[in-house]
C-alpha cells in the first residue's frame, strides 16, 4: 500500500495542498499524523474518490480526533498573546485545557511559566510562515486571543482577509483559524476598536471572520457590571463555526453583567498595607490635592485653579493653568485648563469608596484619600486573579503585565456563554433555547 506526504496526495487529488489540509482538519479526508506530519494511503484516497466514506477499516488516526459535540471539559484551547493568562484561568475552570500558548515578551513568558508550569513559544509570526509551521500548532478546539488594536490598509475593494489584513498581528490570528478551523473563537480588544479608523478596522475583522466560517457575537463588556470596582469597557467576540450550527442563534446576545452593581475599592483594599517609598503618591501631588481642598469653597462652580507660575511659561501648564475638580463619584481630576482642547486632563485620583478607571501598563491607581498607589497584590484582585498568585518578576513587570491583562470575572462569563453558544447551537432541543444578555 503506497503512502503519501501531504504533496504527493494533493498532486494525486489535484487540489492544492492548502485545501487538502483544511479537508483533513474538517475530517472530509482521511488521513493519520504521524508524529507532526500528515500521511495519507493511496487505498483510503481511492476508496474515497469512489464515494465510500466508510474508513474505519482503511486508516485510523493515531491523534484524538475532535468530535464536534463535545463536552466543555474536553475541549482544548489555544492561547494567543496569552499575558499572564486571564483567558487560561477563566477557561481552566470550565474544565477546558490548554495545549499551545504564545506571547514574545520574556517577562510575561516568566510570570506565566511560574504560574502554569509551562513557557509560552514566543512571536507567534513564527508559527504563520508555511503550513508546515501551522502544523505544529497542535489541534484544538477553541481560540483565544487578544491581539493589539492596529489599523488596515486597503488596496482595493474585493480582497480576501489575507490582503485586508497584512501586516498586522489579526492577520496572523486569521491564518490560524484558516488553517485549523476551530469550533469556537473568543477575542478581546480595547473599547476604542469599534471606532478606531472611523469603524474601519472592526469591519475588517467582522468581515474577515464571517469570510472564514463563523457566526459572531460582539459586544462592549464593562468589568464594574461584574462585580469588580474597575471601570474597564473590552470589546469581546465569540464565534461559533457555522457548520456546527444545527439551530437558530442569531437572537442571543452576550452576557454584560448586573448593571446595578455598584462595587468599591474597598472591597479589594488591603487596610494593612503601610505607605512606604514604593506606593506612596508624590509630596508635590499631595501638595496640589491638599491646596484643592483647603480652596474648594472659595470657587463657585468649585473647580480650582492652581498657581500656574510653578510651569515654564512656554507650556500649556504655564499659559493655560492647572485647575481641579472633585467630581461626585469622589474622583479628583487635574486638568489644564485650555478650553479650545476640552481641558486635557493632567492627573487623575479616586477616593477607596469608588471604583478606579481601568489599569493600563502604565498607571495604577492613585488613591487620595489613602495617600497611595494601589499595591500588586491589590491590582491582581482588581483584575480578578487569584490573590494568592506571586509574580517572579519585579513590580514594574507586574504593574505592566496586570494593566495589559484581561479582567478574569469578565473572561469567565463570556467564556460561558460561549460554551453555551456551542452547545445550543448544536441541540434541536427547545428546553435549552434560552436567552443569554
Amino acid at each position: 500500500m503506497k503512502i503519501f506526504n501531504i504533496k504527493e496526495a494533493s498532486d494525486f487529488l489535484n487540489i492544492s495542498e492548502s485545501t487538502l489540509y483544511r479537508s483533513i482538519k474538517q475530517n472530509q479526508i482521511p488521513a493519520r499524523k504521524v508524529g507532526k506530519q500528515w500521511r495519507l494511503s493511496e487505498e483510503a484516497l481511492s476508496k474515497w474518490l469512489m464515494g465510500d466514506n466508510n474508513m474505519k477499516d482503511v486508516i485510523v488516526p493515531l491523534t484524538a480526533k475532535k468530535t464536534e459535540k463535545n463536552e466543555p471539559n474536553s475541549l482544548r484551547f489555544i492561547d494567543l498573546f496569552c499575558g499572564i493568562g486571564g483567558f487560561r484561568q477563566a477557561a481552566e475552570k470550565q474544565g477546558l485545557k490548554c495545549v499551545y500558548s504564545s506571547d514574545s515578551d520574556k517577562f510575561v513568558q516568566e510570570t506565566y511559566s511560574h504560574w502554569y508550569g509551562e513557557k509560552p513559544f514566543g512571536d507567534i509570526t513564527e508559527f504563520t510562515a508555511s503550513e508546515e509551521k501551522l502544523n505544529t500548532i497542535p489541534d484544538f478546539d477553541i481560540l483565544f486571543a487578544g491581539f493589539p488594536c492596529q489599523p488596515f490598509s486597503y488596496a482595493g475593494r474585493n480582497e480576501g482577509f489575507e490582503d485586508k489584513t497584512r501586516g498586522t498581528l489579526f492577520f496572523h490570528v486569521a491564518k490560524i483559524l484558516s488553517h485549523h478551523k476551530p469550533q469556537a473563537l473568543v477575542l478581546e480588544n480595547v473599547k476604542g476598536l469599534k471606532s478606531h479608523n472611523k469603524g474601519a478596522t472592526i469591519q475588517v475583522i467582522r468581515d474577515t471572520l464571517s469570510e472564514l466560517g463563523y457566526t459572531l457575537f460582539d459586544d462592549i463588556i464593562n468589568s464594574y457590571h461584574f462585580g469588580v470596582p474597575q471601570y474597564r469597557e473590552r470589546w469581546f467576540c465569540v464565534g461559533i463555526r457555522n457548520d456546527l450550527i444545527k439551530t437558530d442563534i442569531s437572537e442571543f446576545s452576550l452576557n454584560k453583567g448586573n448593571l446595578n452593581l455598584q462595587p468599591k475599592l474597598l472591597d479589594i483594599i488591603d487596610d494593612s498595607v503601610e505607605i512606604n517609598k514604593s506606593n506612596k503618591i508624590a509630596d508635590f501631588e499631595l501638595e496640589r490635592i491638599d491646596f484643592h481642598f483647603k480652596n474648594m469653597n472659595f470657587f463657585e462652580d468649585k473647580r480650582v485653579q492652581h498657581d500656574n507660575s510653578k510651569y515654564a511659561p512656554d507650556t500649556k501648564k504655564g499659559r493655560f493653568g492647572v485647575y481641579s475638580y472633585l467630581k461626585p463619584d469622589k474622583t479628583l481630576r487635574f486638568h489644564i485648563g485650555d478650553r479650545a482642547k476640552t481641558q486635557i486632563q493632567e492627573a487623575y485620583y479616586v477616593h477607596s469608596n469608588t471604583y478606579a478607571p481601568a489599569i493600563i501598563a502604565n498607571r495604577r491607581p492613585k488613591l487620595w484619600d489613602l495617600k497611595r498607589y494601589l499595591t500588586v497584590k491589590e491590582c491582581l484582585k482588581l483584575q480578578a486573579f487569584p490573590s494568592d498568585l506571586e509574580f517572579p518578576v519585579s513590580d514594574a513587570q507586574a504593574f505592566k503585565q496586570l494593566g495589559n491583562s484581561v479582567c478574569v470575572k469578565v473572561v469567565e462569563s463570556v467564556v460561558s456563554d460561549m460554551l453555551q453558544f456551542l452547545r445550543i447551537a448544536q441541540s434541536t432541543e427547545s428546553s435549552l433555547l434560552k436567552k443569554t444578555g
